[in-house]
């Protein structure tokens, strides 16, 4: 999010139209209850850019560490997303995220 902040895209910066969704992270019992009825859903990729690209509605990041694994709850929301026209990637470190931003943004450098 911090490279995002540094480059401008459209009518701001590229940070403007990426976000990062909370899904993630230990919480009480109560919270999570609280979270689940207001439309937390769990395997909901961890970044999505709202920019369409050609017959693509946008790009969902799931950021992995080196040795993460993708869990089934989001290879399924990963499927349905990819079925409704996004494209996901799963990234391993913010460097690879960048790469597949860029890529799909067909930015340079």
């Amino acid at each position: 999010m911090s490279w995002a902040h540094h480059v401008k895209f459209g009518n701001g910066r590229l940070s403007d139209y990426l976000f990062h969704i909370p899904n993630g992270g230990s919480r009480n019992i109560i919270e999570a209850s609280k979270l689940k009825k207001m439309g937390v859903k769990a395997g909901v990729p961890d970044l999505q850019l709202i920019v369409p690209n050609g017959l693509i509605h946008g790009l969902w990041i799931e950021l992995k560490s080196k040795a993460g694994k993708l869990q089934p709850s989001q290879r399924l929301m990963i499927q349905r997303l990819e079925e409704q026209g996004y494209m996901c990637k799963v990234c391993f470190g913010a460097d690879e995220a960048i790469n597949e931003i860029k890529k799909y943004l067909c930015l340079n450098g």
